[in-house]
């Protein structure tokens, strides 16, 4: 702001020697130096100032280019979040097979499976805490179908392998 102050006095001071160069003879080769002099000086302001426009713009690309890196920084920190609330997940239901020796399951009774395999589906935390071990029968079905019934109720269906 200082710069663009003093090149604004430098401009009227370079016209007030302009207009006083018309005066007399003796004054006119002081008021030229004075003005080469003037016009050099504000030649050297607006370079400066050229500059410091130059300078302002790299600044807020870097200002730019930083608060990108903040902001995947905050999403690479909230993904971590993430996967540590799954790591303390693993390690609670680490702690579940531990006490009870199996797996909690999830069983769903609408939907009939491919394999024994993927019935075995963990249910949430909670859940598996609350609940006492589970024993499973497996029975038959209706038209030749099978089906695992459970000691809490539940049940799965199974596909009958021939």
């Amino acid at each position: 702001m200082e710069l663009v102050q003093t090149c604004l006095q430098l401009l009227v001071s370079a016209i007030q020697l302009e207009a006083s160069t018309s005066t007399t003879d003796g004054h006119v080769h002081e008021a030229r130096w004075e003005n080469t002099r003037l016009q050099k000086d504000m030649d050297f302001l607006r370079k400066v100032i050229k500059n410091q426009v130059r300078i302002i713009a790299l600044l807020e690309s870097r200002l730019g280019k930083a608060d990108q890196r903040v902001q995947r920084g905050s999403m690479a920190a909230s993904s971590i979040f993430a996967q540590e609330s799954g790591i303390d997940a693993l390690i609670r239901l680490g702690h579940s097979v531990a006490e009870t020796g199996f797996l909690p399951r999830q069983r769903s009774p609408s939907s009939p499976s491919s394999s024994e395999s993927s019935l075995e589906t963990m249910t949430s935390i909670s859940e598996a805490e609350a609940r006492p071990p589970v024993i499973r029968t497996i029975r038959d079905g209706p038209q030749g179908s099978r089906f695992s019934q459970y000691n809490d109720s539940s049940y799965d269906w199974i596909r009958h392998v021939r």
